[in-house]
């Protein structure tokens, strides 16, 4: 099923890349066109076809970008829809019927004999009866257009670019209910009939009405901007407050705390802008190696294996490893593979305050030199991540890790080869030694040709054997080597 969507999606991207005039690579078309013809005969994929998947579709995903995947698809998805020439999606359409509903009835009151310039220029409450009900339904037909028409232009601005998401349909009808109350409380309760020196008898007539469409209008795109503005003023502040942190230390007047809660001393402390290379990143740290509980996580290995042993992610500051990475928050995790919403979700459920969360944001897709500039522009030079929210984010890698070892082992070649594993009930040390070969790049075909019987057979035995014979592993640090071999040969096994 997920080799399945993969394709549609891809073939989703390549449809609107060649309907907006995005050149595409004649590799990645005659791959796209291969990989269709053997889902549409039932064939299975090998793993480089499976590999070359994911690498066009990370391809086409920054080829389109600003669009939105989700966005393409849901388009595509109602374009044979007969009510088309209405709207792309059904909610432009649906704000299109409300909107031309409110515009007839405005219409038909002000027609009504109920509704007259004595009327119009009274306050609800000296009316009654008919009168009353008709100018009270026009003030509200009035603010129902203004707010209708207000949405709908913005769900059209984001349909434009390809950047609406469907999961804030909702967000849409709630903006649009809130400008109608805001609009029709604005016209009822605002005295505008007791102004003076206006001589117009269209303007006394409309006023009110019009009030009541302008005011809905306004308040959905006060609420529309109001999270864009919170964000940018949180962010300005942040930084201000980052500047003046960095001028006090640079006094001495105090030092900051690390993780532990003690004091760092000056030593470690940055004052100037450090972008770290890759000798910093993978040089050895001088801690000792640290104790692994396996039955928190099968990840705890290759997490204190990465950032207790890694200078630059243990200070946990922000790694710039090379011209062709992004942004690394912690090993794993580059921003330049994920969306600005995706690392706010991340980094909001790693415990990140949310003004350094949605700076952060900013470096979704940035590579390089571009990485470097946004660290220094955005004063990220003095910024840590504690210990916990690198742990967290750390999950999230984690799981990516698992879902791609488990969907390599369901291969039909693999199954075919070496059997069926049955990943819940495999052990612990096993899941957490094949997630950790699969991050360093060391779960291979040619690997999976010594290891991979013993993980069907959920053998740890016969898997540690395997991998603790050195002559099998000549490419591996003998650092990680070692290591491996120490958790697998004195560490009791964990349960299930």
């Amino acid at each position: 099923m997920l080799i399945k969507k993969r394709i549609d999606e891809l073939n989703a991207m390549h449809r609107y890349a060649s309907m907006q005039g995005i050149a595409v690579k004649p590799e990645t078309n005659a791959f796209l066109a291969a990989v269709t013809c053997k889902q549409q005969n039932g064939e299975g994929l090998s793993e480089q076809d499976t590999a070359q998947l994911a690498q066009a579709h990370k391809q086409l995903t920054k080829l389109i970008a600003p669009a939105k995947l989700d966005c393409i698809r849901l388009v595509q998805g109602h374009e044979n829809s007969r009510l088309r020439f209405l709207g792309a999606i059904p909610l432009v359409r649906q704000l299109l019927l409300v909107l031309l509903v409110c515009l007839i009835s405005v219409g038909a009151l002000a027609m009504s004999p109920y509704v007259t310039s004595a009327t119009l220029n009274q306050t609800l409450s000296n009316l009654y009866g008919w009168p009353q009900l008709a100018n009270f339904m026009l003030y509200l037909c009035a603010a129902g257009f203004g707010a209708a028409a207000t949405s709908r232009a913005i769900a059209g601005h984001y349909l434009k670019s390809m950047r609406f998401l469907d999961e804030f349909t909702s967000c849409y009808w709630i903006k649009g209910s809130i400008g109608t109350s805001c609009g029709l409380l604005l016209c009822i309760y605002l005295p505008i009939e007791r102004l003076h020196g206006i001589k117009s008898q269209l303007i006394l007539d409309i006023d009110k009405p019009l009030l009541s469409c302008l005011g809905a209008a306004a308040t959905v795109l006060f609420i529309h901007f109001l999270p864009k503005g919170l964000m940018r003023l949180s962010g300005a502040l942040q930084v201000i407050r980052n500047r003046v942190v960095t001028r006090i230390q640079a006094l001495g007047l105090f030092r900051p705390k690390d993780n532990s809660g003690h004091t760092r001393p000056h030593d470690q402390t940055q004052i100037e802008p450090a972008m770290p290379d890759m000798e910093e990143i993978d040089a050895p740290a001088p801690s000792a190696q640290p104790e692994v509980n396996m039955t928190t996580s099968p990840s705890e290995f290759t997490w204190w294996q990465e950032h207790t042993h890694k200078t630059c992610c243990q200070k946990g500051i922000l790694c710039t490893p090379g011209d062709n990475a992004g942004l690394i928050l912690v090993r794993g995790y580059d921003c330049k593979d994920r969306s600005a919403e995706q690392i706010i979700y991340d980094l909001s459920r790693a415990g990140l305050d949310f003004a350094t969360t949605c700076v952060l944001a900013k470096a979704a897709g940035l590579v390089g030199e571009d990485v470097k500039r946004f660290i220094l522009v955005e004063q990220l030079s003095q910024l840590w991540l504690s210990k916990q929210v690198q742990q967290k984010l750390f999950e999230v890698v984690w799981r990516s890790v698992e879902e791609e070892v488990q969907s390599i082992c369901a291969k039909s070649d693999c199954v075919a080869a070496y059997g069926k594993v049955n990943w819940p009930a495999l052990d612990n040390k096993i899941k957490a030694m094949v997630g950790d070969l699969h991050f360093c790049g060391h779960y291979t075909p040619l690997s999976r040709k010594v290891i991979q019987e013993y993980i069907v057979n959920n053998d740890l035995d016969g898997f540690t054997q395997a991998l603790c014979n050195v002559d099998y592993w000549p490419y591996v640090p003998a650092a990680r080597f070692e290591a491996r071999r120490q958790f697998l040969q004195s560490i009791p096994a964990a349960a299930h």
